[in-house]
């Protein structure tokens, strides 16, 4: 299998996701997305003792995910946008919150981070090299996005560091490349893996953007190549898709160095 060149790259992630948004660019020249929803479905999924919940939230329809134990205990993954559906659902479901954990730092991905941490604090958790970027002023797209306020990150991650939040047992993998500080957050026991934007079905991120680095993202897939083949990967958009899946159809995998990023 032939791997596609950056632009075919380029091209064949717009076509599909929409994402190729310029960080800079405003409401009145962005490309024509569906309008929000006034009420965002949740899929629920169970694995075991482990529940995840998604929701598809913003203009740029993020995934973010709301993870509990069988406790009531949970996380949330990547709060993108519309704090008010991730409170609610805490709120009417009665859960527990542990921590927020994010994938990267890019706006769709925190936008709501802010407005969901005032309300109801729980220890933030982000990769170091994503600091510069998270709050800055040019990560924000108004009205869609706007300027997310600091806010304090108790949980620097590391390379293959591991939590238990309840009884959500979960290790990071640093896969840097779409952002120096991507992230992977696998729960090894459930088998499952939330992969940010470092890899679609089909495809993976971007790499046009601020410190990114498509050479890096090459090689942070072979993180992937250790994993079980049954292993469900949820994610930063789009639909799920497993790790066998990807290494059959996903033309990335092609020139994967080896297994880095793996312990």
């Amino acid at each position: 299998m032939k791997l596609l060149s950056r632009r075919s790259f380029v091209t064949d992630l717009t076509m599909q996701t929409g994402l190729l948004l310029p960080l800079s660019l405003t409401a009145q020249n962005a490309i024509k997305v569906d309008p929000l929803e006034e009420k965002p479905k949740v899929k629920t999924t169970r694995h075991g003792e482990l529940t995840v919940n998604t929701f598809c939230l913003g203009r740029l329809k993020v995934n973010c995910f709301i993870v509990s134990d069988r406790n009531l205990n949970c996380i949330v993954i990547d709060p993108g946008a519309r704090a008010e559906v991730i409170l609610d659902f805490i709120r009417n479901n009665r859960l527990k919150l542990l921590a927020y954990v994010l994938t990267h730092s890019h706006l769709d991905h925190i936008s709501a981070l802010d407005e969901c941490y005032k309300a109801m604090p729980a220890p933030v958790a982000m990769h170091p090299d994503e600091n510069d970027w998270a709050f800055c002023e040019k990560n924000q797209w108004e009205p869609y996005y706007p300027l997310t306020k600091p806010v304090k990150i108790e949980r620097p991650l590391k390379h293959w560091q591991s939590f238990k939040d309840g009884n959500l047992n979960y290790t990071i993998i640093h896969t840097p490349g779409h952002s120096a500080g991507s992230v992977c957050i696998w729960f090894p026991q459930q088998k499952i893996i939330f992969s940010g934007d470092t890899l679609f079905a089909g495809n993976i991120g971007r790499t046009d953007l601020h410190k990114s680095s498509f050479r890096s993202l090459l090689r942070s897939l072979g993180a992937f190549l250790a994993l079980p083949p049954e292993t469900k990967i949820y994610p930063g958009h789009g639909q799920t898709t497993t790790v066998k899946t990807e290494l059959a159809t996903n033309p990335y995998f092609t020139h994967v160095p080896d297994k880095t990023n793996v312990k």
